[in-house]
């Protein structure tokens, strides 16, 4: 174990000085903001050098969480930063949607569950859906450390997947932070050079690689709001039993079990509210974002609320629904979502023939 700590602390070592790096030639430049994200991310990595390089010295031992809470942690913040960074590229306010969407999984998975491996898968699939889009977006440096991050999260992902049934698996996160290192240097070359760049070039058609990186990019959009509103539903019933002063116990996963909210209250305790909690706090923030006007988030609000209705379903056996009724609305459910996932597809294409400015790149 001594040896794994030193890989990381190495690893993240060579990282923060990447992301140090990218904050002098800022600096040095006074453009490309990216690079001032870098440098935070940097100094992050930095901290968490040392304190790996600590615990490899023996001066100190992590506690039971302590890995899994770092790993989790990086994710979160890696997320938060690249989501700024594609932003700025983006300049589309509707994506700030998107991240709210992120933040409210994250706080459903910390208030039932406290699981910090389940909150880093989700920061994981959220870190593909941003490189993804940001690999589609960019050009030059930018576009090869976005190819980079599609892969650390890929990787990511998996290695969380076997953490969650074996918290060991989080002592190797070495093993995608070798990618990323590789990323972040693509980010250095980009802050120190991109002040030169001051053309334009606009987006020509689809071809073979770009409607794999888009169905991909699809794909995970849909899984990662399916997460969200799995985190949500059961938030929603956490919620209507505390309000109710009932005791509850949140299992977002367990092997061989769907994610559940056991509830235990007293005999006068009205059991409606209880059941319906998760389908109503999925449908207001649904509704929340279908009256943020933007296209965008109206397809998102479709498939948050189709999704919250399909996972409804047992709160709806229990409250007296026939099954014939429940199918008719889980067809229904399903052809909302198909909308709402041919209104993204229809957005994203207008959207990518829009011309793009490099120099906005710099300026970001």
């Amino acid at each position: 174990m001594n040896l794994v700590f030193a890989l990381n602390s190495f690893v993240y070592f060579i990282i923060g000085i990447l992301g140090v790096i990218c904050l002098y030639n800022t600096s040095k430049t006074g453009k490309c903001k990216i690079g001032k994200l870098m440098g935070v991310l940097g100094i992050l990595f930095l901290l968490i050098s040392l304190m790996y390089f600590i615990w490899f010295l023996g001066f100190l031992e992590p506690v039971r969480n302590d890995i899994a809470l770092i790993s989790a942690m990086l994710n979160f913040f890696l997320a938060t930063l690249f989501f700024f960074v594609f932003y700025k590229l983006s300049d589309r306010h509707g994506y700030k949607v998107f991240y709210i969407v992120f933040l409210l999984a994250c706080a459903g998975i910390f208030l039932a569950s406290g699981s910090w491996v389940l909150i880093n898968m989700i920061s994981s699939i959220f870190l593909l859906l941003i490189f993804i889009r940001l690999n589609l977006k960019s050009v030059g440096e930018i576009k090869k450390a976005a190819l980079l991050g599609i892969f650390y999260s890929l990787l990511s992902i998996i290695l969380t997947y076997f953490s969650i049934s074996n918290e060991k698996y989080t002592s190797f996160g070495f093993f995608p932070y070798l990618i990323m290192m590789f990323a972040f240097y693509f980010f250095m070359l980009h802050t120190r050079k991109c002040q030169k760049i001051d053309v334009n070039y606009k987006k020509e058609g689809f071809f073979p690689l770009e409607v794999v990186k888009f169905s991909l990019f699809i794909i995970t959009f849909v899984v990662f709001i399916m997460f969200g509103t799995i985190a949500m539903h059961e938030m929603g019933h956490a919620v209507f039993a505390s309000l109710n002063g009932c005791k509850y116990e949140v299992t977002l996963y367990k092997q061989h079990h769907s994610p559940k909210t056991s509830v235990t209250c007293s005999e006068d305790t009205a059991q409606k509210p209880l059941l319906a909690g998760g389908f109503l706090l999925t449908t207001l923030i649904a509704f929340i974002f279908l009256f943020a006007g933007e296209s965008f988030t109206k397809n998102l609000s479709m498939i948050i609320f189709s999704f919250g209705l399909i996972f409804a379903n047992a709160d709806l056996a229990s409250l007296g629904f026939s099954r014939s009724v429940i199918y008719f609305l889980d067809a229904c459910a399903l052809i909302i979502i198909g909308k709402g996932i041919h209104g993204l597809i229809i957005s994203y294409v207008k959207d990518y023939k829009k011309e793009y400015n490099i120099t906005n790149v710099c300026k970001a």
